[in-house]
C-alpha cells in the first residue's frame, strides 16, 4: 500500500513538472505569435501606403454575383450567375472606389451570351463599391507610380 501510494505521489509530481513545462511552452509561443501579428500588421500598413489606390488605376473584381431576370410561363424566374470584371477606378473615398466596368469575363452561360455584354458591363458604370472587393492590377502604368512614390517623386 505504502508503494502505491509512493508511486502515484511520484507520478503526480512528475505530471505537475511535465504540465508547467508545457504550460511555459505554450506561453513563448503565444508571444512568438504576438509578434508575428504586429509585424505583419506592420508590414500591411506599410505596404498599403506604397500601394495606394489612385484614380486611373485598374482591377479586376472576382466572382462578383449578378442576376439574370427572365419571364417564362408569365413567371419570373431568376437565375444568378457570377463575373470576374476588369474596371477602371474612377474616384476613391476612404473605403468605396467609383469604378467603371472595362470588360468581364465568366464561366456561366448567361455571362458568356454576347447579347448580354452591354447590360453586364452598363451595370457597373460609375457604381461605388468597397475597396476589399477591387484587387488592383499591377501592371507597368502601377509600377512606374509605385517606384515614383518610393523616390518621393
Amino acid at each position: 500500500m505504502i508503494t502505491a501510494i509512493t508511486f502515484l505521489s511520484i507520478t503526480l509530481f512528475l505530471s505537475l513538472i511535465f504540465l508547467a513545462i508545457l504550460f511555459n511552452k505554450n506561453v513563448e509561443l503565444q508571444n512568438k505569435l504576438n509578434e508575428t501579428l504586429s509585424k505583419m500588421n506592420q508590414e500591411k500598413k506599410n505596404l498599403d501606403k506604397l500601394v495606394e489606390i489612385e484614380p486611373g488605376d485598374s482591377g479586376i473584381m472576382p466572382n462578383y454575383g449578378l442576376e439574370y431576370n427572365d419571364d417564362v410561363d408569365g413567371k419570373n424566374v431568376r437565375t444568378p450567375f457570377k463575373v470576374t470584371y476588369e474596371v477602371e477606378i474612377i474616384e476613391v473615398s476612404k473605403d468605396k472606389l467609383k469604378v467603371k466596368a472595362t470588360g468581364f469575363t465568366s464561366t456561366d452561360s448567361i455571362g458568356r451570351d454576347p447579347k448580354r455584354k452591354s447590360g453586364i458591363i452598363k451595370f457597373l458604370e460609375d457604381k461605388w463599391v468597397d475597396k476589399k472587393s477591387v484587387e488592383i492590377v499591377m501592371d507597368t502604368k502601377k509600377r512606374r507610380s509605385i517606384k515614383l512614390a518610393e523616390l518621393g517623386i
